[in-house]
Parts: C-alpha cells; sequence; structure tokens
C-alpha cells in the first residue's frame, strides 16, 4: 500500500508499521505538540496517541476518555508532556 507523502514524520513510523502489519490506516496527525495524536483505522476505530502516562494533564484526559467507554492500551513510555 503506497501511503500518502504528507504524513506527518512524527507519526509515520507508527503508520507504516500498522499498515505493513495488514492493519490499513485512513487518516492521522501527530499532534504538533499542541494536541493528541491519532490514527484513523479503516475500520473506523481510531488510535489516540497520549504523550505521558505520567503527567496530570493525561490522567484527565484518560479519565475522559474511559468515561465515554474508551479502552486505554499502554504501548510504551514517552517524555514527560509537562
Amino acid at each position: 500500500m503506497m501511503l500518502p507523502s504528507d504524513i506527518d514524520k512524527d507519526i509515520l513510523p507508527l503508520v507504516e508499521a500498522l499498515n505493513k502489519g495488514g492493519i490499513p490506516t485512513s487518516a492521522s496527525c501527530s499532534g504538533h505538540n499542541k494536541r493528541l495524536g491519532y490514527v484513523w483505522l479503516e475500520d473506523n476505530s481510531v488510535l489516540i496517541i497520549v504523550p505521558s502516562a505520567n503527567s496530570e494533564k493525561t490522567k484527565r484526559i484518560v479519565d475522559a476518555l474511559t468515561y465515554f467507554g474508551m479502552r486505554l492500551v499502554e504501548l510504551g513510555n514517552y517524555p514527560d508532556d509537562t
């Protein structure tokens, strides 16, 4: 699958890995250090990129997402977003 050339470079490795692994994507945004990043999958699932599981800001975001029935899966540790 040929990926568009305008995918944000910060999220490109994730988008490539998903597509190569048989999980087709349809849209993505890295967040540009201003908001959460995301990868939209062809099955209409959305992966939300949370910068740090250790910050208070992220804990509030996770609480809000889980309140609305979204499931959190932690994939790795990232630099603090403070």
